[in-house]
């Protein structure tokens, strides 16, 4: 062994393809977000409010991973409008500098966040509605650095139609 790493995986499975995690070019400080659920129609929408910090790579524009909702509007902390774009899995934003607000709605994402509800077969099955983000799935339903490699405090706020529990990990 000549202690040099050449870039091949020690023991891949046959079809394995090296996974990095994205470059970025600013550190997340904090994300405050707000999800609403509508479990009967499978809908939801939510407002963040994303805090985060410039690294030297950072030449005016940020990426935050996004995909399968309707963006309603981003702006700077102040409430000032910014340009920004979807597409791709990424909501691209341009001249923020300290954090950014999001709003957005979505119905049904195919991951990340799962509605159930009465079937044919279980017709009294009650409806609800629940996340699973471990898998680079939380960017289905709500802004975010999609990775596990991104660590950062998390405030999240929850609603519901009257009837519903709601349950979040974490210390109140």
């Amino acid at each position: 062994v000549s202690g040099r790493f050449d870039g091949r995986m020690p023991f891949p499975e046959p079809s394995a393809k090296p996974h990095y995690a994205p470059s970025r070019t600013f550190k997340m400080d904090h994300i405050e977000v707000w999800l609403s659920f509508e479990p009967e129609a499978r809908t939801f929408s939510g407002r963040s409010r994303v805090h985060f910090s410039l690294l030297p790579s950072h030449a005016g524009t940020m990426k935050l991973d996004l995909d399968e909702v309707t963006v309603e509007s981003v702006t700077d902390l102040a409430g000032s409008p910014l340009t920004w774009r979807l597409g791709d899995g990424h909501l691209t934003i341009e001249g923020a500098t300290t954090g950014v607000e999001v709003r957005w709605h979505g119905a049904d994402p195919q991951c990340g966040l799962y509605f159930t509800g009465p079937t044919e077969g279980l017709p009294d099955r009650p409806y609800s509605a629940w996340t699973q983000s471990q898998d680079e799935d939380a960017h289905f339903f709500m802004p975010c650095c999609d990775h596990p490699r991104t660590k950062h405090p998390w405030t999240i706020h929850l609603d519901a139609p009257e009837g519903y529990t709601l349950l979040s990990n974490g210390a109140m």
